[in-house]
């Protein structure tokens, strides 16, 4: 009778047999974690409302990332996002050394400044329990939960549960809801962005129309107020230099009265000396012919000095009625704009609009610069 040996080589072993063991030692990997006081440090974490870096940390070959590597190149081609990919081995006994590696990595370029980043996603295709549990060991866990910022896990389909499922901020079933939620999270805010440039737009616009009224109804006030300024200064002056007039013309006529008062009088008093010279001694006729010859001429001298003084004081009067007058007039003619260009400032106007701010004037294409000899159109440049 003939005897056999059969020799078998073992190819793989059923994870279903060590069930017990892993569940085992993913609850020492949380005890441990807990411990060390790090274990919620990630799934903690606020999720980013805006993502502009990213870090990646997949296999340079891994199965099943083309959806989700096609919706990040083109998000990085248009310039929404970037994505650094750390490479690292998904499966396999390198698989958890290689993946806590990246994460050291990417904490220390966090940690130095070099760069910063929104968030960290692990992928990988789906795969059988047993290339999973490569992810539930302490090593790759205590990394995870030492990175700063937040980490989206999607190494597998739902029924493919890691210990960095429960670490992380967020866990997805695949890589293509990883890259869908950060897609649709950046269409959504520049759906907002875009409605908020609309409505900031619109108040802008409505805030320009707005000031634009505004300051062709102050121009209008400010031109109907000066015009009436002026129509009142002159009628002011008129007044005034009519004043003058009618009181320069009133005392000349008192004047005159008074000299013709004077005047008569004394020649009453002559008139009366005469009579009563003529009664006397004859010797002293000829006396008193000289005598009131004498006053006559005296009298008349000092009339006519008096009448003169009376012409001089009234003549400055009026002059200096008329420079009164006169520097009333250069006072109202100085509020108008002429006078203020030639003392060599200009107007800025853009259209019918006047522009009276460097703000306003960058937001014009040309101006016209007016001043006291002529206008001048320049081009503004936008730097």
């Amino acid at each position: 009778m003939e005897h056999y040996i059969c020799r078998v080589t073992i190819l793989d072993i059923d994870p279903s047999f060590t069930l017990g063991d892993r569940e085992a030692r993913k609850k020492k990997v949380i005890a441990d974690l807990t411990q060390a006081g790090v274990v919620n440090n990630n799934r903690n974490l606020a999720i980013p409302t805006e993502f502009t870096n990213i870090a990646v940390i997949s296999s340079e070959n891994a199965a099943g990332l083309g959806d989700f590597f096609a919706e990040a190149n083109l998000l990085q081609k248009y310039g929404l996002c970037e994505f650094e990919t750390y490479h690292a081995s998904m499966q396999g006994k390198d698989c958890a050394a290689t993946v806590a590696k990246s994460f050291r990595e990417i904490y220390k370029a966090i940690g130095s400044g070099e760069t910063v980043y929104d968030c960290v996603v692990l992928i990988r295709g789906g795969g059988s329990q047993a290339d999973l549990d490569w992810f539930n060991y302490f090593e790759v866990a205590n990394a995870l939960c030492h990175i700063p910022v937040p980490v989206f896990v999607g190494i597998g389909h739902e029924r493919d549960k890691t210990i960095l499922d429960d670490l992380a901020a967020r866990s997805f079933d695949t890589p293509s809801k990883v890259i869908n939620y950060i897609a649709n999270t950046i269409i959504n805010n520049a759906t907002k962005a875009q409605t908020s440039f609309e409505s900031i737009k619109s108040i802008t616009l409505n805030s320009t129309t707005k000031a634009k009224a505004d300051i062709a109804k102050h121009h209008h006030y400010i031109t109907h107020f000066a015009k009436q300024l002026l129509s009142t200064q002159k009628k002011a002056t008129g007044d005034y230099y009519k004043l003058v007039h009618a009181n320069a013309k009133q005392q000349l006529a008192y004047q005159r009265q008074v000299i013709d008062t004077w005047q008569s009088n004394i020649m009453q008093s002559a008139k009366k000396s005469l009579e009563l010279s003529k009664t006397k001694i004859d010797h002293l006729n000829q006396t008193a012919m000289t005598t009131a010859k004498g006053l006559t001429q005296s009298h008349s001298n000092q009339l006519r000095t008096w009448h003169s003084n009376i012409a001089v004081n009234a003549k400055n009067t009026l002059i200096n009625a008329k420079h009164v007058i006169e520097s009333h007039y250069r006072g109202i003619l100085s509020m108008s704009i002429e006078p203020t260009l030639q003392r060599g400032f200009a107007v800025t106007k853009s259209g019918d609009m006047y522009v009276t701010s460097v703000a306003d004037a960058r937001k014009c294409q040309t101006l016209t610069v007016t001043y006291h000899d002529g206008e001048l159109i320049t081009e503004v440049k936008h730097g």
